[in-house]
């Protein structure tokens, strides 16, 4: 019995078998038909609602005082835990202080960074800066999603803008015969090294060097990066600074005293 169902087999199946046996049937192609009405459904999508529109929608932003304070201490709780503010606070030639001054330097300047811009989904909490007594100066900043210029993308001439304040900020810092409405920046050379994302805290990292004396010219350099270390930004500048005690008994200056 077992020989004759061992023979049935031999007689049915062939080796090797046929190119027929390896052949498929081709499979439909139903991913033209999604791919096109996926493009069409986002294209309308994004024609009526653009992604802004439905991010906020999606996720609303506070409107009321509130929802405003509960979205700046839940901004204030993660700033004081990352440890690398603390290390910089255990640190005790850094000295720690908080305010707009690095973001406002001159009071006729950047006005919006304290008043448009000082909201949810902006710079929401006034900046965090550790100063050491070499010149370096570290400072962290909340960018929301409205200071987007690609989506998702924060605008290069925000953090253009940050830089170049933060920059004057610490010159300040180094020499307090300066004010800021004598500080003026002749040159801003920026370099971006990967794309800063929103909703995020950033470090500026800056440094100033006192190149000429007689002409007051500041050079400075600094950096942005996240605050996992992914360095976003590079820049150097140049700034030109006139001292006030100068300025006023230049001869210039009594002149027009003079006059009066």
């Amino acid at each position: 019995m077992f020989k004759l169902i061992q023979r049935r087999l031999y007689s049915t199946i062939k080796y090797p078998p046929p190119p027929s046996h390896y052949e498929t049937k081709p499979a439909k192609k139903y991913w033209k038909k999604i791919t096109f009405l996926a493009f069409v459904s986002g294209a309308i999508i994004t024609y009526n609602y653009p992604i802004y529109t439905i991010v906020e929608k999606s996720i609303p932003l506070p409107k009321d005082e509130e929802e405003t304070t509960k979205y700046n201490e839940n901004l204030e709780s993660k700033l004081n835990n990352f440890p690398v503010v603390n290390h910089y606070r255990n640190d005790k030639s850094f000295v720690e202080s908080r305010g707009w001054h690095h973001l406002e330097t001159a009071t006729a300047g950047l006005e919006g960074f304290h008043g448009t811009l000082l909201t949810p989904g902006g710079i929401a909490i006034p900046p965090l800066a550790f100063h050491s007594e070499n010149g370096d100066d570290i400072v962290f900043v909340h960018v929301g999603r409205r200071l987007s210029g690609y989506p998702f993308i924060v605008h290069g001439g925000i953090l253009g803008s940050i830089i170049d304040e933060t920059q004057k900020a610490n010159i300040i810092k180094e020499f307090p015969y300066l004010t800021p409405d004598t500080i003026h920046t002749k040159s801003l050379n920026v370099k971006y090294k990967f794309p800063t994302f929103v909703n995020q805290f950033i470090v500026i990292r800056s440094s100033v060097n006192k190149s000429d004396p007689n002409s007051k010219t500041y050079t400075t350099k600094a950096d942005i990066s996240t605050i996992g270390g992914t360095l976003l930004m590079e820049a150097t500048s140049t700034l030109s600074a006139e001292d006030p005690l100068s300025f006023e008994s230049s001869p210039s200056s009594s002149s027009k005293w003079l006059k009066w």
